[in-house]
């Protein structure tokens, strides 16, 4: 079979216009939901995403977290201030430029982060005990290089989050 390219990058975005929504709500149902439910205040992916990023640059300069998860400043401030107001972030001023404000999370934030990983893992293998090893691994490896083909992707359209906060 000849290999088209057209029809494989109709197919590949008719999946991904299609795909994205149900696999979006439904890792929510089924992770975010149980995760955050610890927590009796209402936080969305965004919040685990903008936690998760801290955990791993340490740091952040507010602009740069809002900018690679694609979120307009005004309602960055408004999660982060929720983040605040809950003892999981604390903002710093950049000692370079009074200007910049920087993010981190507290201890509580970096605990709190670390039991909603322990949490996912444990929802994630309630919710894949179907599958085989072989399946579990075919999905670890396909998730993986679908992240990386779309880091390659977005690249051409932002900066690399690498670049400015040294995550790999």
């Amino acid at each position: 079979m000849v290999f088209d390219r057209k029809n494989a990058l109709r197919q590949i975005s008719d999946d991904l216009l299609s795909i994205s929504p149900t696999l979006g709500k439904s890792v929510n149902n089924l992770l975010m939901n149980t995760m955050i439910s610890t927590i009796q205040k209402r936080l969305s992916p965004s919040h685990f995403a903008i936690m998760k990023i801290l955990y791993e640059a340490g740091e952040a300069r507010i602009s740069v977290v809002a900018y690679w998860l694609l979120i307009p400043r005004s309602q960055m401030t408004h999660m982060v201030d929720k983040l605040v107001n809950l003892g999981f972030v604390e903002r710093k001023n950049d000692t370079v430029d009074r200007r910049v404000i920087k993010i981190n999370l507290t201890d509580k934030g970096n605990q709190i982060y670390l039991e909603w990983v322990h949490k996912a893992v444990d929802e994630g293998e309630k919710a894949f005990n179907d599958l085989t090893d072989g399946e579990l691994k075919d999905l670890a490896d396909s998730l993986s290089k679908f992240r990386q083909d779309i880091v390659k992707i977005l690249g051409k359209y932002q900066t690399n989050i690498s670049e400015i906060t040294g995550i790999k």
